[in-house]
């Protein structure tokens, strides 16, 4: 174990993986959610309602350690849950003044990497990590057709993907999302508020284009 993530080496087959097994489940009890499921349909953990804007936080949501939740969930996603990035840095924006949206919908991303606390990133020596059996899957949508872009996405050294949205925030800026694998296995990811405000979706696809090349030059 180091700072909570689980490391673990098969050496028979070549695996390195690492996972929270041990730090998801101590922040879920300290919020005592451990009662608590995620339902079997939930494929992304952001809530669908649009988190408002609010003045100052209500008398009712003081006593839920929004800020300690945030932080303690930003360390989570930055080690091994790229999953969780988008949902996270989308309540991060929240911090100085939050209300009982905000509350439910960082109950619903605790939870939501409790129930799935046995994802891993694996690393392999080979460059074939996974077999033919798996499939591609876009978050809550069904799983891609395109099986050449799975076979060269587990095949080649290093793959880089971003993306971004145009304005998907309330300030009207964009978030930009870029994710690199190696061999298939997600080496670096970002999910972040874009610092500019992009005129068109091309120009906020420009954006998230140049950090995710800073990021593949840093993998390599």
């Amino acid at each position: 174990y180091i700072l909570g993530t689980c490391v673990t080496q098969d050496l028979d087959k070549g695996l390195v993986s690492m996972n929270q097994t041990a730090a998801i489940p101590t922040l879920v009890e300290r919020f005592n959610l451990h009662n608590s499921l995620a339902s079997s349909n939930t494929r992304t953990p952001m809530s669908q309602e649009q988190l408002p804007r609010v003045e100052q936080t209500g008398r009712e949501s003081k006593s839920f350690p929004y800020l300690s939740a945030i932080g303690s969930l930003l360390y989570i996603s930055l080690l091994t849950r790229p999953d969780i990035s988008y949902a996270v840095g989308v309540c991060a924006r929240y911090g100085a003044a939050y209300g009982p949206p905000h509350v439910r919908a960082m109950n619903k991303i605790i939870e939501y990497p409790f129930v799935t606390r046995n994802y891993s990133i694996v690393f392999s020596h080979s460059s074939k990590l996974l077999n033919s059996s798996v499939r591609l899957h876009e978050s809550g949508r069904p799983r891609v057709k395109d099986d050449d872009t799975l076979e060269k996405c587990i095949n080649s050294s290093l793959e880089t993907f971003c993306d971004a949205d145009f304005a998907g925030d309330i300030t009207r800026r964009s978030t930009s999302g870029n994710i690199s694998f190696l061999y298939g296995s997600p080496l670096r990811w970002l999910s972040q508020l874009q610092k500019l405000y992009a005129l068109s979706t091309a120009e906020s696809g420009i954006y998230s284009a140049v950090e995710a090349v800073k990021d593949a030059a840093l993998g390599v």
